[in-house]
């Protein structure tokens, strides 16, 4: 109706458009409004359980030939009972957004995927609970913007609705339009509208940086205007350092921040040391330094092939070391067998693999019976009987597929051996194989941090980076006020891994 129409011309002018005529060759959008027994299968009687408001499948978009539960038609399945409320259009604009966006950039960052959805519902009218979600989120600022979480997911879109909040002012529609629609992932897609493009910023993480002194003084008076973010929002919850000398030492998540008020009066120094290095994942290669990884990315697949003469001999068996940290049921890691040059592959089943659980996949979207899913705490040696394809030439591949949205630290391999012929893989070299979304990893990366003070003179604030030496070492002179007291932002950023990183605070 009218109200969608509204919807559609104001996601479309600020995120791009929708495919049109898309798989099913009609320019229409359907809906389909199902009761919330049939949405959330649950009885009459507990109707209220149903907590789903309506939902866009990217799957729908497929043929059915891909996902054999494909509707293959764009549309939106969405609670009949709340057809005629303010919040059934808003779950529309929200939904449309993602519409949108799956003919752009499947494959985003959670931040942007779900962040700019909210800002669809903000920029459409429904503000209120992307304010509110916001606020959640900076109550709580140290949380690492490129991950998502299967818990409580309510400030990760409140940080995603604040970036992206934070992005569209600093952008402006226009280029808000080009960061939405760009093949590029996150920061990159910043990197790329600052070359080309007369801006007050030099990329990515300048823009990110700038966010994070924006979550702390956007409400302060005379505050520049490239630090605004939106009306409603508070600032970022801030530890408060009132006497000196005073010492802290604690961590913080990857792309992430703590801050600090220096509220003891008088002049300070601060001496900062961050850890040189993160872990990748909570285990580290098994033997010698290096261990086989596909790592995090949203709808995507990662491969790792290499082929096998089993010709000579009658037998053969693969083992491996293998650590798994997948999203349980949505995404999945497969072995494969080729026996025709990589035309076709066969699923090869493993002793540790799962499969047999009803939540190893509950959608049934698996393409084979058995495979690696779920959460693991440590490396698992693997055993796959190769004897079936004793006596002629092979390929093998490992895959990793994952879903539009949520992952964790992806699945490592090491120690990949076929006794019978001799072949052992500890991940040192490549030996032979094609990696495609697979890197050699150590189970460390390097840890970059980022300083900035904000101290306000006349009131004003200002933000100064602080230089960060080679050694992740910074001093920084100050002086303390109970009454304007300086802030002081710690951030880290280490590519790929999950895992925070510790660093210590010396204020004398």
């Amino acid at each position: 109706g009218a109200a969608f129409d509204e919807i559609y011309e104001r996601d479309t002018a600020v995120f791009g458009q929708e495919n049109s005529p898309g798989i099913d060759g009609d320019p229409r959008i359907h809906i389909v409004n199902a009761s919330p027994i049939n949405l959330c299968d649950v009885s009459l009687a507990n109707i209220q359980a149903c907590g789903l408001a309506g939902y866009f499948g990217s799957s729908d978009i497929l043929p059915q030939s891909v996902d054999e539960q494909s509707n293959e038609r764009e549309m939106f399945i969405m609670n009949g009972s709340l057809f005629g409320s303010d919040a059934y259009i808003d779950v529309l604009a929200h939904e449309f957004r993602h519409m949108i966006e799956s003919n752009y950039d499947v494959n985003d960052w959670d931040w942007e995927v779900e962040g700019s959805a909210m800002l669809a519902e903000d920029l459409n009218g429904f503000s209120s609970d992307p304010i509110s979600r916001g606020n959640r989120f900076l109550a709580s600022p140290d949380q690492q913007l490129n991950r998502w979480v299967d818990g409580d997911t309510t400030p990760y879109y409140g940080q995603g609705y604040v970036i992206n909040r934070y992005i569209y002012n600093r952008l402006g529609p226009e280029l808000y339009k080009v960061f939405a629609t760009h093949p590029e992932e996150g920061f990159a897609a910043l990197d790329d509208i600052a070359a080309n493009n007369d801006v007050d910023f030099s990329g990515g993480m300048d823009v990110w940086l700038d966010w994070l002194a924006a979550l702390a003084i956007h409400n302060a008076e005379g505050a520049p205007e490239k630090y605004a973010l939106r009306e409603g929002l508070g600032n970022a919850l801030a530890r408060s350092i009132k006497e000196y000398p005073a010492t802290v030492e604690t961590d913080v998540n990857q792309f992430a921040a703590d801050y600090y008020k220096l509220a003891g009066d008088g002049d300070v120094t601060i001496n900062f040391t961050g850890s040189n290095h993160a872990r990748l994942l909570p285990v580290l290669p098994t033997s010698g330094e290096h261990m086989w990884l596909a790592n995090r990315a949203n709808y995507s697949t990662a491969r790792l092939t290499r082929d096998f003469d089993l010709s000579d001999v009658d037998s053969a068996t693969l083992t491996y070391d293998v650590f798994r940290d997948i999203e349980q049921g949505y995404d999945f890691a497969y072995v494969s067998v080729s026996t025709d040059g990589g035309r076709t592959w066969q699923p090869l089943a493993g002793e540790a693999m799962d499969g047999e659980a009803f939540e190893d996949n509950p959608s049934g979207s698996a393409l084979a019976e058995r495979f690696y899913t779920g959460r693991g705490r440590d490396w698992m040696p693997e055993t796959i009987d190769l004897t079936p394809y004793a006596g002629q030439e092979i390929q093998l591949r490992f895959e990793y597929v994952t879903d539009p949205i949520l992952t964790f630290g992806g699945i490592a391999l090491d120690n990949i051996a076929i006794p019978e012929i001799n072949f052992y893989d500890d991940a040192e070299t490549d030996t032979g194989w094609t990696a495609e979304g697979f890197v050699r990893a150590t189970g460390y990366v390097p840890q970059e941090w980022f300083v900035q003070l904000i101290t306000f003179e006349d009131g004003m604030p200002v933000v100064t980076r602080v230089p960060v030496e080679a050694d992740n070492t910074a001093v920084i002179q100050t002086t303390g006020s109970s009454e304007n007291p300086p802030i002081l932002i710690i951030a880290a950023a280490a590519p790929m891994t999950l895992r925070p990183s510790a660093y210590r605070l010396e204020f004398e």
